[in-house]
């Protein structure tokens, strides 16, 4: 992770354009920017459903809640969660994406546009 943290953000989204397409496409080591577009437009058309896999959860809402937020922890819980969905190595690219981007912000935009949402953890917690 200490690695993903020093990358830019183009170098961010190339690196989650190779981990979701993988080397049985046509783009060489030459073709990052084709990764990273691939990349952002795979992230933008996911966000809102990542952002409802992360921000109803009971660990997201505390780390939420602290004065001093420690971006390594906001980065290793939010991965936790993604990694079961999305794999280990793009959970990780997502999640230092979205962490730069700041998991207040992140969560703010997603509740207010969802305000009758249920928490995925209050929801999962009814069905068992």
């Amino acid at each position: 992770m200490a690695e993903l943290e020093t990358l830019d953000e183009d170098e961010l989204y190339s690196r989650l354009g190779g981990a979701l397409l993988g080397d049985g496409y046509d783009f060489g080591p030459s073709d990052g920017a084709e990764y990273a577009e691939f990349a952002r437009r795979w992230l933008k058309d996911r966000l809102n459903i990542i952002q409802q896999q992360i921000c109803g959860r009971r660990e997201i809402r505390a780390l939420r809640g602290t004065v001093e937020s420690n971006f390594a922890t906001e980065v290793a819980t939010m991965t936790d969660f993604l990694a079961s969905v999305y794999g280990k190595p793009p959970a990780s690219i997502i999640a230092v994406i979205l962490a730069r981007r700041g998991l207040n912000s992140i969560c703010r935009e997603w509740h207010s546009s969802h305000p009758d949402e249920d928490d995925a953890d209050d929801a999962n917690e009814g069905s068992s």
